[in-house]
């Protein structure tokens, strides 16, 4: 699988005034990895973007293919984490990602395009808060800026999160009937810790598509958790070697 074609674009608005413009994400470098037999992965860094609410959007496909596909969006990197000579230069932001899934021995195209709208408050990214399962019993489910929400239809219905979160059963959650441990300090053996769903408990069809993760999905809309309704374990560890006729 390689890399022939990598296209970054830099999608920024029309700025007024020249404390805007300084303030504005700038495209910088852009670091090709390594390639895996079915992935792709890119770092790229920004500069400026004072108010950390700029984004990357990924799209790929086989070169002569019409048809972009949506990757995931490229992730914000905590810099300060990283060592130098790999560190950003001051005023420098990371983005970096991979696009899963591809075919060996294929070539591909990558798009990046960088958004900036440039908002005074920036939004929080790299986080998810909302379209996750909850199960078992709390004192207070939510604390969010200083509010709280004692319980998920309290969150669900006036918090700025969560307001899809499900409620599970966890006595019914998982088809090979395993639950939570009555301590948590416990652990279960790998050959016992069977984490499928159980048909209709209500994670199934309860998740939101996320690009070129789980947008292939069978039902209304994806499961929540590792797997998916139906569908076999998956192999863990090293697998056969398997020899191509030449």
């Amino acid at each position: 699988m390689k890399l022939r074609h990598l296209a970054c674009l830099a999608c920024l608005p029309a700025l007024a005034g020249a404390v805007a413009a300084q303030g504005a994400a700038v495209a910088g470098k852009l670091v090709q990895e390594a390639p895996t037999l079915k992935c792709l992965g890119v770092r790229w860094l920004i500069g400026g973007d004072a108010n950390g609410n700029a984004t990357v959007e990924a799209r790929y496909r086989k070169v002569g293919a019409e048809e972009w596909r949506r990757g995931l969006d490229l992730c914000r990197v905590e810099t300060r984490a990283i060592r130098k000579p790999n560190r950003p230069p001051a005023g420098h932001t990371m983005f970096a990602g991979s696009i899963f899934g591809l075919e060996e021995r294929t070539e591909y195209e990558v798009k990046l395009s960088l958004k900036d709208p440039y908002e005074t408050t920036a939004p929080m990214r790299g986080c998810d808060f909302d379209h996750d399962g909850f199960g078992g019993q709390w004192k207070m489910f939510l604390k969010w800026n200083g509010k709280r929400y004692p319980t998920i239809d309290a969150a669900r219905r006036a918090a700025p999160v969560y307001r899809h979160a499900v409620r599970v059963d966890t006595a019914a959650l998982f088809a090979s009937g395993l639950g939570p441990p009555a301590d948590a300090r416990n652990r279960f053996k790998s050959r016992i810790n069977d984490l499928r769903l159980r048909e209709g408990s209500k994670p199934v069809d309860a998740g939101v598509a996320l690009p070129n993760i789980n947008d292939g999905c069978q039902g209304e809309a994806p499961d929540l958790g590792a797997y998916v309704l139906g569908q076999p374990l998956p192999h863990y560890g090293p697998r056969p070697v398997t020899r191509r006729p030449r």
